[in-house]
């Protein structure tokens, strides 16, 4: 490409008809030219260097999907060992877009679950608000709330998917070529009314030297990574897919369709898992391996640390502050606890880190919105839902889950799902 100026080490242009990175066997190395890199896709496509410091979108993206993946290509350090100059051990981000920075807040909040300190993300011209660490107040007794045991182990979400298992190709490939396939249709407004007059699969012209079957299924290999699957059981999966597309449709068409085709694929095993792990956690359950215990249970911690603290006005709240609550919750839940005659103290669980949460067949953990404690010494666990969402999916895995927590805890522990034409006769139970 012509030299830009006011660049002054190598440029290189990846934007998927045009790679000039190709001619770099390896971007880690110390003596790899490139210094900047100029690309639409590539970054969140999978490009990876551990030796990208710096991003600036000019692009307005929104999603925080693509926030993750776009920013997590520069979270990468290299040799992973702390340098002597700090902006060597430090990341940088520049953007413009409102969503953009929303996006990095999720982001922010998800590293520090992980375990990454506040400090280490930093923002120009922008104060920086530490998290706020809740101090406990109404009782200063133990408290340990009981958690699923697989074995007498606390429950993992991998423990649920046995060595042995193995990936199955979908069995309704002629269902999944309806979605891949991107089709054009000529309609045609008439005096005798309205006529389709063509409707054809789109192909693509060509393919590019590099690409055959090998590298179509390596390409979407790569980006179906879930846990506990191996990247060999993965690959495995895509070949017996992509080989059995190929009797019926030719690799212009696959490559053409190559970004759904890794949508729906991952979809499919993400379903093959969790069926299987449903399939585990029921026989586990029914065989008495699952058992709710305070061994390695949940300790109410002295403080907790709240990412959107807000001051706890109403009466009995276990600590200082809470956790952001909407409208709803606040009126039909945290409110009529506050008042309850019965309720020793009760607080609002924080949605992700240190909360309690259960472990069930799904890989996400489940959070229950509030927890309370009555004067008798029961535990009361409450999951508020509005109207619109009961019946969901979602809502009906929590309220199993929970129903199956509070029966193997014992007549001291409950559980109930919240809505606001149920609130009321679910407190008026405390007693």
């Amino acid at each position: 490409m012509p030299p830009l100026h006011g660049f002054p080490a190598p440029l290189e242009l990846p934007t998927g008809k045009e790679d000039e990175l190709a001619a770099h066997d390896d971007l880690l190395s110390p003596r790899c030219p490139v210094r900047y890199i100029v690309t639409c896709n590539a970054l969140k496509e999978g490009w990876d260097c551990s030796f990208a410091y710096v991003l600036v979108s000019a692009s307005n993206v929104g999603t925080s999907r693509f926030v993750e993946q776009v920013i997590g290509r520069i979270l990468r350090m290299p040799y992973t060992k702390r340098r002597k100059a700090d902006a060597l051990n430090e990341s940088y981000v520049y953007t413009s877009s409102k969503k953009f920075t929303e996006a990095v807040r999720k982001v922010e909040e998800a590293l520090v679950g992980q375990g990454y300190s506040r400090q280490d993300i930093k923002r120009d011209n922008e104060d920086y608000v530490p998290p706020y660490q809740a101090k406990r107040l109404a009782t200063d007794e133990e408290i340990i709330l009981p958690i699923f045991l697989l074995r007498g182990e606390p429950l993992e979400y991998r423990d649920l998917i046995p060595e042995d298992f193995t990936l199955e190709k979908p069995k309704d490939l002629k269902v999944l070529l309806q979605d891949l396939e991107t089709r054009r249709t000529k309609i045609d407004i008439t005096e005798e009314g309205v006529k389709r007059l063509e409707e054809r699969a789109e192909k693509l012209a060509h393919l590019f030297a590099m690409e055959n079957e090998r590298t179509l299924i390596q390409w979407i290999a790569h980006r179906i990574q879930e846990e506990p699957i191996t990247f060999g059981d993965i690959a495995k999966f895509v070949d017996g897919v992509v080989k059995s597309l190929r009797k019926t449709h030719d690799l212009k068409t696959l490559y053409a369709s190559k970004f759904a085709l890794v949508t729906l694929l991952d979809q499919r095993v993400k379903q093959q898992l969790n069926d299987e792990a449903q399939r585990q956690f029921t026989k586990a359950l029914k065989k008495g391996d699952i058992e709710a215990s305070k061994k390695d249970g949940w300790r109410y911690p002295e403080t907790l640390t709240l990412l959107h603290p807000e001051e706890a006005r109403l009466k009995r709240h276990l600590f200082d502050r809470h956790d952001t609550m909407n409208e709803a919750e606040r009126e039909e839940v945290a409110k009529p606890l506050s008042e309850h005659p019965a309720v020793e103290w009760w607080f609002r669980n924080p949605a992700k880190g240190e909360g309690f949460f259960l472990q069930g067949y799904r890989p996400s953990r489940f959070f229950p919105d509030f927890i309370a404690k009555t004067k008798d010494g029961e535990v009361w666990i409450l999951e508020y839902k509005g109207e619109q969402l009961v019946g969901s999916a979602d809502s009906d895995y929590k309220d199993e889950i929970g129903k199956i927590w509070a029966e193997l805890c014992g007549k001291m522990c409950h559980f109930y799902m919240v809505t606001e034409s149920n609130a009321k006769a679910v407190l008026d139970k405390m007693r």
